[in-house]
């Protein structure tokens, strides 16, 4: 998700229904009718609000992705290779039984045919920097 920065704090009511407004987007538009503007007139935001928290639609759609994604708890049994096994089998569990897992699966079928979503996750910092450098 994005990071503070120096100022007045960022609504998490405004962030929330971002990334709600994002994901109803997905689920009637699809990824290539998302818009930036469609998803901030369904979450009763400015364009610039979303534009301060992702430089772009990909690193929006991934960041409300990522969103989804239900906090982990570390096991503690004792024996760190049980620990990881079942680790990893709750996010296992976690990813595959989550209602956003058809989300995730359009968009890394379209990240296999383009760099979109695929580089969304590493690239947000460098898209913010030009962005500012823009003006």
């Amino acid at each position: 998700m994005p990071t503070s920065s120096p100022g007045r704090p960022r609504s998490a009511a405004a962030e929330r229904a971002i990334v709600d407004a994002t994901l109803a987007e997905l689920d009637e538009a699809g990824y290539q009718g998302l818009t930036i503007g469609g998803v901030a007139q369904r979450a009763g935001v400015g364009r610039p609000t979303i534009y301060r928290r992702w430089p772009d639609k990909d690193a929006l759609v991934v960041g409300a992705l990522i969103a989804t994604v239900p906090d982990l708890t570390t096991p503690s049994t004792g024996d760190p290779v049980g620990d990881l096994r079942a680790l990893a089998t709750a996010f296992l569990d976690g990813i595959t039984g989550s209602p956003p897992r058809a989300r995730y699966s359009r968009c890394t079928r379209r990240a296999r045919s383009g760099p979109s979503c695929a580089d969304s996750s590493t690239s947000t910092t460098s898209h913010r920097a030009a962005r500012r450098s823009r003006g």
